[in-house]
């Protein structure tokens, strides 16, 4: 098992969302595979964010739903977005040169913004920390724009369908997986 780079986790992520302008050009040069981007990059982010509504889960539900509820998160988080990747990949098919890692970048690097906010909230609960942490999670949407607009390879039209396709697929994906998994073990649906 490799090291996980905490600088790198959390160096990256603050650029994205800080200044997503200077940091897609980087990402574009970068050529990472499926498998290492997430083992390197989304799966450790999971796991750190997912901790996170652990620790916050014991001071508001019992050990079970805690303990449950992180696993959830984690898992929710880890396959939706690889679901979003498969269905940007999709759509990438003969539009761009290499469309495994234009989906990829994409999708991971966007989702890795609404992950660490949306899991945020949900550590936070329903007061003013986590409301502000669900609308933070929308941020992504500013760095997943300037993502397509950094890729000069697409057309005006397929850069619009490929924004909603992944903004839908990155916000509906893991919640529905969520709600799947929560039903599958009897889990009460608090903080959604």
């Amino acid at each position: 098992m490799k090291k996980i780079n905490f600088r790198y986790l959390y160096e990256r992520t603050r650029e994205l969302v800080f200044t997503p302008d200077k940091t897609w050009p980087v990402i574009n040069d970068e050529y990472i595979g499926v498998k290492e981007m997430f083992q390197s990059y989304l799966i450790p982010l999971s796991v750190i964010v997912s901790v996170v509504v652990l620790l916050f889960g014991f001071l508001q539900y019992t050990v079970w739903q805690t303990i449950c509820y992180a696993c959830i998160n984690f898992i929710s988080a880890v396959a939706g977005t690889w679901l979003s990747f498969l269905i940007c990949r999709e759509y990438l098919n003969n539009k761009v040169d290499e469309p495994e890692n234009t989906a990829l970048n994409i999708v991971v690097y966007s989702s890795a913004v609404f992950i660490v906010f949306h899991s945020l909230a949900a550590a936070f609960g329903n007061g003013f920390f986590g409301q502000l942490m669900s609308l933070c999670s929308l941020l992504f949407i500013r760095t997943l724009y300037i993502g397509i607009n950094k890729n000069y390879d697409l057309q005006a039209g397929s850069k619009k369908n490929l924004l909603i396709i992944t903004i839908l697929s990155i916000i509906c994906i893991p919640v529905i997986i969520k709600k799947l998994l929560m039903i599958l073990f009897h889990i009460p649906a608090f903080n959604l």
